[in-house]
């Protein structure tokens, strides 16, 4: 009831602030646990990708829209935070996935973990693709997006991987 919804909670405010560590506490979590169970940081990268499809398929852009006209600080200071925690999550994915000879040793692990992020940021928000959505579901080109990364920073022994799965775990999705 809304009576024991603000025992908890002292406004709509703070429901929301608590709603937004909730799913930053969940991304934190997912992140480790792939980084902890992955055979190598691409199985990782695909592991927390498909995860974060599920949860990009489920959000309703109506509703980020309404956070982004009522609760445009608590809205920020969540897109920032999730900013950091991916940009971060990234680094530490390319960073062992060189370690590991999956990724080429040229890489620039800044750059790359920022380009990955705006372009997941945009890919739920983005009308850019508004002209294909007949034509490819959502995993289509959320996989095709995670390929491409890939295939931008693999090594040799990396592509290898990469086509594996993309024969075995991708192949029967897109």
């Amino acid at each position: 009831s809304k009576k024991t919804l603000y025992e908890l909670v002292r406004d709509k405010d703070d429901l929301i602030e608590k709603v937004f560590t909730y799913f930053h506490n969940q991304d934190c979590c997912i992140f480790q646990s792939a980084h902890e169970n992955g055979v190598n940081a691409i199985d990782v990268l695909f592991k927390v990708s498909e995860i974060i499809l599920e949860r990009v398929k489920n959000i309703n852009p109506a509703m980020i829209y309404d956070l982004q006209k009522y609760y445009p600080e608590l809205m920020k200071s969540f897109i920032n935070s999730k900013r950091e925690t991916a940009y971060n999550n990234m680094k530490k994915n390319i960073e062992k996935g060189i370690e590991e000879g999956v990724y080429r040793q040229n890489v620039k692990i800044d750059l790359i973990s920022r380009f990955y992020w705006a372009r997941f940021e945009n890919f739920h928000s983005s009308d850019i693709f508004n002209d294909i959505k007949e034509k490819y579901t959502p995993e289509q080109i959320f996989y095709t997006f995670v390929e491409y990364h890939i295939r931008g920073i693999a090594s040799d022994e990396g592509l290898k991987i990469l086509n594996k799965i993309m024969e075995t775990k991708i192949k029967n999705r897109i």
